[in-house]
């Protein structure tokens, strides 16, 4: 009876002794530094980088041609991110991912621009890209 108690006690001690042994904060690698982004992430970022930029670059353009291009872009961009995912089944998961994150960053950007005809024109990238959901592509 008393080596029972005895076993219960240390197992019901061993959860707490768990606990305290595991880590806090980041985890550096061997050289102290912090761990750095996988190569994906920091690819995935440029492309995003990269898109921000294509939109920008219809800045003064009439509203068709801005739409046209953010919806050309929005294609390309998701394609690649479609291409990039290895497992079949995700891939149509990893074009919503660059679509959100697409209107993530021009949603960023309007807040950082604020007040500015740049700004006013990241409002009609942003309409399109909402617009998309509602009236997609056909021509895939």
């Amino acid at each position: 009876m008393r080596n029972e108690a005895r076993r219960i006690a240390t197992d019901i001690a061993q959860p707490q002794q768990l606990r305290q042994l595991k880590p806090r904060g980041i985890i550096a690698n061997r050289t102290g530094e912090p761990p750095r982004r996988p190569k994906r992430v920091r690819a995935m970022n440029e492309r995003i980088e990269a898109f921000l930029q294509d939109v920008l670059a219809l800045e003064g353009e009439i509203w068709n041609l801005i739409r046209g291009g953010v919806r050309r872009y929005l294609a390309v961009y998701e394609k690649q991110f479609r291409d990039d995912e290895t497992n079949k089944r995700m891939k149509d998961k990893a074009a919503e991912i660059c679509h959100t994150l697409c209107r993530a960053r021009v949603a960023k950007e309007i807040r950082r621009r604020k007040g500015t005809s740049t700004a006013e024109h990241l409002k009609i990238v942003l309409s399109v890209i909402d617009d998309r959901a509602r009236f997609p592509l056909n021509d895939d």
